[in-house]
């Protein structure tokens, strides 16, 4: 299996935090990240956790999204919320959707408010876990679960444009974007959509180098 991470934004509650940290090896996930933990790891937790009180206790505990970014290929965001065509950052992948990434960490938000919006901006795509219309939220160590086993089952599958062809490919909009006269809100808005786009359309290197050709075509156009 590549190298995947579960992070944990704000874990709230020790017995989740030690059946996540289970979960984790059942699956074969390298490495587990606490984001500002709203708990400490103690005895209970390790009790939950059962046999992976060593990968519990050598959880990473960061203080923000923004240390761990640059360190992962592809990072999916966590939603029990679904997107409005005005919240870009809510628009989402179902589970089986997702492509593997050499690096990449599945984020799980706060068992009381999940993942904010300013959060998922941090993230590179976002996932939903279809459930029950009457009541959509599961329990996060159930969330955990059913998308380790979509992982899991993905050994062989492509994997999607690395995150140095993906980055060219935002650099390239961007200045589009702006060579075309848009401005300060307008032109952000655009950025996040093509993003998001890209994302959602999980593109392998092949497809990612052929739009970048398009783009430096265009650009040259633009510029002379």
């Amino acid at each position: 299996m590549d190298k995947l991470h579960v992070v944990l934004v704000g874990i709230e509650y020790e017995g989740n935090l030690g059946m996540i940290a289970r979960l984790c090896q059942n699956f074969g996930v390298e490495g587990l990240i606490l984001v500002k933990p709203a708990i400490e790891i103690t005895e209970e937790a390790k009790r939950w956790s059962m046999h992976s009180r060593e990968f519990l206790e050598s959880a990473e505990i960061v203080g923000s999204l923004d240390e761990i970014k640059d360190r992962f290929d592809c990072i999916v965001g966590t939603t029990a919320k679904t997107a409005n065509q005005y919240n870009i950052n809510r628009s989402y992948l179902l589970p089986w959707e997702i492509q593997k990434t050499k690096k990449m960490a599945l984020v799980f938000g706060r068992e009381s408010s999940g993942l904010t919006n300013d959060e998922l901006e941090r993230c590179d795509a976002v996932v939903f876990i279809p459930t029950s219309p009457k009541y959509r939220s599961l329990n996060i160590s159930n969330a955990v679960t059913v998308l380790l086993y979509e992982f899991y089952k993905k050994e062989g599958d492509a994997r999607i444009a690395d995150k140095k062809i993906r980055k060219q490919l935002y650099s390239s909009w961007g200045e589009i974007v702006e060579k075309l006269g848009f401005e300060n809100d307008k032109a952000t808005i655009k950025k996040s959509l093509f993003r998001r786009v890209i994302e959602k359309s999980q593109l392998n290197s092949r497809e990612g180098y052929g739009i970048a050709g398009v783009f430096s075509r265009i650009l040259k156009r633009i510029k002379t």
